[in-house]
């Protein structure tokens, strides 16, 4: 689930010319760092979002879930919220600590390390990737012109931060158009799009993404806060 909800904030644009796609990795991330809100990233504390998740199998919708995440830099931890038709169905949280998870049917259960540590990489993916340096990146390199469809192309960069990995299709104007990976030997294609600045952040609040095709995932946000004052309850258990 995690990786469904927090794969894309990012924005959809036009394409790029082929003297862009050549351009160093190092200088097509600087662009979109700058793009995206530079400083204002690298500031960041804390976010939260909370919107929908739409679910697809073989080109049909097989579920509409509500989704909060919220995002703690100063401990490291992150939960996630998922409803269903307004009742809470599952949480996840994770820390520097402890991991676990809620559901109605099972109360609150360790969290395996397998189903941990794609949260815990998630500080360091999508637009919270832009916190960091050029310089802290690892395996950076250049994907050059990536197609994303009929209509959106892009320079492509990969790396890794902190072990975890990126891959980012970026436009002229260093607006992160999406991205393509292999999960699990299939090939996802996420667009990103309804680019809307959120305290000095640009941030995508719809992102879609498919398989051969056929519709994986449609992320749409309702709502985005830039450092919201978190408290206790915001990550405690529930009883």
């Amino acid at each position: 689930m995690k990786k469904l909800l927090l794969i894309g904030l990012l924005s959809l644009g036009a394409g790029v010319t082929s003297s862009v796609a050549q351009d160093s990795a190092a200088q097509i991330f600087e662009r979109a760092k700058a793009a995206h809100g530079g400083a204002a990233i690298e500031t960041m504390q804390t976010y939260s979002d909370t919107g929908s998740l739409s679910l697809y199998q073989n080109a049909q919708l097989v579920g509409k879930f509500g989704y909060t995440q919220k995002y703690d830099f100063l401990t490291m931890t992150a939960r996630i919220e998922v409803s269903l038709e307004g009742q809470l169905v599952l949480i996840q949280q994770v820390s520097k600590a402890a991991a676990w998870q809620w559901s109605p049917q099972s109360g609150v259960v360790s969290l395996p390390d397998a189903q941990a540590k794609p949260i815990r990489d998630s500080f360091y993916q999508g637009f919270f990737a832009l916190k960091a340096k050029a310089s802290a990146l690892t395996d950076l390199k250049s994907d050059g012109l990536v197609k994303l469809s009929d209509t959106v192309s892009g320079a492509g960069i990969s790396f890794k931060l902190n072990g975890a990995d990126n891959s980012f299709v970026i436009g002229n104007d260093g607006v992160i158009l999406g991205g393509k990976a292999v999960v699990d030997g299939v090939t996802i294609i996420t667009l990103q799009s309804d680019n809307r600045v959120v305290s000095g952040i640009k941030l995508s609040f719809l992102s879609k993404s498919s398989s051969g095709g056929q519709p994986v995932t449609e992320v749409e946000t309702s709502a985005a806060q830039v450092n919201p004052a978190f408290t206790d309850a915001d990550f405690a258990q529930p009883k």
